[in-house]
């Protein structure tokens, strides 16, 4: 867990020092066009969350069987679907974001953008197409070297990212610059999963392939569901910003991927106790023990949101100051704006929360619960900017409310009925565990692993 926030500290600082050089030196027509780029790429992203969550815990259950035969044939069905989902990925990226930028997007981007756009898709079919291995790793409790993996592939790319901004390359230079870091980061990857099945093997040499017929129905029927609630997402999230692309003039667009993109940073450093603490979750969940599961989503659900409210409050209040000190070319915008599409990051947070609950307990219904309540607020957020009605009132708050009306409860009703966890019980817990975190905060803190 150390490691994976060392990381994600890594990640947003690195993120930081981006947006700082990407607003100093792009004009609000290229700082656009890369809002637009990583938006589009951050959907793809979500879709590979969804699976890499569902493999992860496939090859958890099935190494802690002990069998190394049995996590070969696993880990082959898992670089399967990642395959397809690289390839999926990449075709859908080269012929939607071509027809959109040629037809939709008002923005005035460079001429060489089919360049960009094609490296840029490259750089997700690279990471997708070994991905599985970060599965492995996760699988096989080797955090740590994932972690570090990630950190030098990150600084790789800043470093890169720097020098093509400074040496005036602007969108192209980023784009390389991923491309190329992907590449060093598959091959890592690639290298550490392999040793990881070698270790596997020396410690079960004559292990058979069996036990794994039933997660690999459970991983075949799940992929239909991630292609659902990735596209729930999309239309909940990243296409709000593509319908902005094509609606509001760039200083408004530029400003509104601006603050999409630093929630995405506070949403990525929040979401680490969900995303990497699988084992403790899956074996509470497991258990069926209503009071240990309590437990464990209070744990995670209280350090998630500390983390996200406080760097929601650091960005309201030192925000604008830092965007004025850099001389930014696309500014923030107020705080009441700012608060309004933060409260929908929040939301989404624990819903994390709960879905990762959901498929510890291998039930999906929450999917299409998910999807009807995003198009339920994308239609309501398109009907109130039809009706002249604020940019992040009706992209950021209308959609967070009619989340917090339908999908909460009925999602939270789901992981009752599935773990016997009530509303009031994990109020209580999580109240529990957040005054122990207050009263001993280092103590607390220390024992977080």
């Amino acid at each position: 867990m150390k490691a994976s926030y060392l990381y994600q500290c890594v990640n947003v600082v690195a993120g930081v020092i981006l947006l700082a050089l990407l607003l100093r030196f792009f004009s609000k027509d290229a700082f656009l066009e890369w809002s637009l780029f990583t938006t589009i790429g951050g959907f793809t992203i979500q879709l590979e969350s969804s699976l890499s969550t569902v493999c992860s815990r496939f090859l958890v259950r099935v190494h802690h069987r002990g069998g190394s035969r049995a996590l070969s044939v696993s880990i082959a069905q898992c670089k399967r679907w990642y395959l397809a989902f690289a390839v999926l990925v990449f075709l859908g990226l080269c012929v939607g974001g071509f027809f959109y930028f040629s037809t939709a997007a008002k923005a005035g981007f460079t001429g060489s953008w089919m360049l960009e756009w094609m490296v840029f898709s490259t750089s997700y079919l690279v990471t997708y197409l070994f991905a599985y291995n970060c599965c492995v790793l996760i699988a096989s409790e080797r955090i740590t070297t994932y972690a570090i993996i990630n950190v030098t592939t990150r600084l790789l790319n800043v470093a890169l990212s720097s020098i093509f901004i400074l040496s005036g390359l602007r969108v192209l230079g980023l784009c390389v610059s991923l491309l190329l870091s992907a590449a060093v980061g598959a091959f890592a990857m690639r290298w550490a999963g392999s040793r990881a099945i070698a270790a596997e093997w020396r410690r079960h040499p004559e292990d058979s392939a069996q036990g794994t017929g039933e997660e690999k129905l459970e991983i075949d029927h799940v992929g239909r569901n991630i292609a659902f609630i990735g596209m729930a997402y999309f239309l909940y999230r990243a296409g709000l910003l593509i319908d902005a692309g094509s609606s509001f003039d760039a200083s408004v667009q530029a400003s509104y991927g601006l603050l999409l993109q630093i929630l995405a940073l506070i949403m990525a450093l929040s979401s680490v106790p969900i995303n990497m603490l699988v084992a403790p979750l899956q074996r509470a969940v497991l258990t069926a023990d209503p009071g240990q599961i309590v437990r464990e989503m209070a744990r995670l659900a209280v350090y998630a949101n500390i983390v996200f409210v406080t760097a929601l409050l650091g960005l309201l209040i030192l925000g604008p100051a830092l965007s004025h000190g850099i001389s930014a070319r696309a500014a923030l915008p107020g705080a009441l704006d700012m608060a309004m599409l933060g409260f929908g990051f929040f939301l989404e947070l624990n819903i994390l929360l709960l879905v990762n609950v959901a498929i510890g307990a291998r039930s999906y219904r929450f999917v299409p619960l998910y999807a009807v309540s995003a198009a339920i607020g994308v239609s309501v957020a398109v009907v109130l900017r039809s009706q002249g009605v604020d940019l992040y009132l009706a992209f950021g708050l209308a959609p967070a409310v009619t989340q917090m009306v339908i999908a909460v409860p009925l999602i939270g009703r789901e992981v009752a009925r599935l773990t016997g966890v009530t509303l009031r019980s994990y109020i209580l817990g999580s109240g529990a565990f957040l005054r122990r975190v207050l009263r001993h905060p280092i103590r607390v803190g220390l024992a977080f692993r």
